[in-house]
């Protein structure tokens, strides 16, 4: 009778440590879930609150419009979002820049304790709950996925001179897209550069404009320092804004457009994949590095002001 007894005083602890547990793990893998906004001509992606992390990611891939599977097998990587407390709020991101009348499926990859945790991909909308009802229509926009990039026409390039870690552009000028000025506003041009496992965005411009032939992207001005003495590859071009508590929520984010790609060679026209810039000395006859912010600590207490890392790392499971 005893031994009964206190194996039913020990349920409750057990059914206490098993509804935790299931709890914590709703939390990780949660989905995002989406709504289609035909009267904006977008997608609201809303994204679960989630607790001590550094940082979120939103990824975006397109779906067959028939089938709803997996179109192509890429993904992209859209937006960032910084936690001004201990957790993540709930968020809803209106997502403006897809193409006419195309289904995409959103996923969430967080930061935290120095690892990435993963959700699996959204469901696209159907009209009812049966398992086999049709699919909800995607949003009538117009646009097309030349609309969301730099244009680079054919046959240019950078060019990079090893001597003075420079890239300028040969061969053409590159233009924005004849979009820009609506979906675009408050963006700016950044170079997107990897190194290992680490890819960021890097401002070329303070404001939206062509890059036209022979302008010099001095690489050694916006380089962090992580990005010095190793093997670096230029990834591409890509549109970047920055906002800090939108509409009064308690987190920043960072809004990204697609990535173009473009050609690297060196001086002799040989194509570039990868390169390395020697931090070497504090300064040169070009560049004057010393006491540089870019390589100093962040000692910023205030959270809302404090300086964070983009990260535009591709989506890996």
């Amino acid at each position: 009778m005893k031994k009964i007894l206190g194996f039913l005083c020990i349920l409750p602890a057990v059914f206490f440590a098993l509804t935790s547990c299931k709890s914590q793990d709703d939390e990780e893998i949660q989905k995002p879930y989406i709504t289609i906004d035909n009267a904006n001509s977008s997608i609201d992606v809303s994204l679960y609150l989630k607790s001590d992390i550094s940082y979120a990611n939103l990824f975006r891939r397109k779906l067959n419009n028939t089938t709803g599977e997996e179109l192509d097998g890429s993904a992209e990587n859209i937006a960032q979002f910084f936690p001004l407390g201990n957790s993540l709020p709930a968020i809803t991101f209106n997502d403006k820049l897809i193409s006419d009348e195309q289904m995409y499926a959103y996923c969430v990859r967080y930061f935290k304790d120095g690892r990435y945790e993963i959700t699996g991909w959204s469901d696209w909308p159907r009209v009812n709950s049966e398992e086999n009802a049709s699919f909800i229509p995607a949003p009538t926009t117009g646009y097309s996925d030349a609309d969301f990039k730099y244009i680079i026409p054919d046959g240019c390039y950078l060019e990079f001179d090893k001597t003075y870690s420079w890239l300028t552009v040969k061969g053409g000028t590159i233009e924005l897209p004849a979009s820009a000025s609506v979906l675009f506003d408050g963006y700016t041009p950044c170079l997107v550069v990897s190194a290992g496992s680490k890819t960021r965005p890097f401002s070329i411009k303070s404001s939206l404009e062509n890059l036209e032939e022979d302008f010099v992207i001095d690489l050694r001005n916006i380089l962090l320092k992580d990005f010095f003495d190793v093997d670096i590859k230029i990834e591409g071009f890509v549109f970047e804004k920055t906002e800090k508590k939108p509409s009064g929520a308690q987190f920043n984010q960072i809004k990204w457009s697609q990535i173009v790609p473009i050609t690297v060679k060196d001086l002799d026209g040989k194509e570039v994949e990868s390169a390395k810039i020697s931090l070497g000395a504090s300064s040169d006859e070009n560049h004057d590095l010393s006491g540089y912010s870019r390589f100093a600590s962040s000692t910023a207490d205030d959270t809302d002001n404090a300086e964070t890392a983009p990260d535009l790392s591709a989506y890996s499971r």
